[in-house]
């Protein structure tokens, strides 16, 4: 089972690859979205993805190409990002991301709900082999 549509990865990233000395990639990882979508409607949670899609579109600079999984993950590439550089700016956009309250427009009793991540960092040269 793939994460992430391989076409689609094809499409967007190889080809950056080979004119590319440097990048970086992200796997950030939902906490407990899961567990949560189960309470609320598929069209709700939707809402809510797009809105954390939205956030990180804002957040990630703008050469950077986001992908998001079926599940609850998001892919981040971002060439010409050394894997230091990238670490300080994915816990920038991680101390961010957990005060935003993206059910805010739904059921009241979900209204002040926030929600974390984890994340991974892989960077190129610096985690080649």
């Amino acid at each position: 089972m793939h994460l992430f549509c391989e076409k689609e990865i094809q499409k967007l990233i190889r080809p950056e690859l080979k004119l590319l000395k440097m990048y970086s990639v992200i796997m950030i990882d939902l906490d407990y979205i899961i567990r949560f979508s189960l309470r609320i409607t598929r069209g709700e949670m939707e809402k809510i993805i797009k809105k954390m899609h939205q956030f990180f579109q804002k957040l990630f600079p703008p050469e950077s190409i986001i992908l998001k999984s079926e599940g609850d993950e998001f892919l981040i590439f971002m060439p010409e990002w050394d894997r230091d550089h990238t670490i300080r700016l994915i816990e920038e956009v991680r101390k961010a991301f957990k005060k935003v309250k993206f059910a805010s427009e739904g059921r009241d009793e979900y209204k002040n709900i926030t929600f974390t991540f984890s994340a991974g960092v892989s960077g190129c040269p610096d985690d080649s082999l």
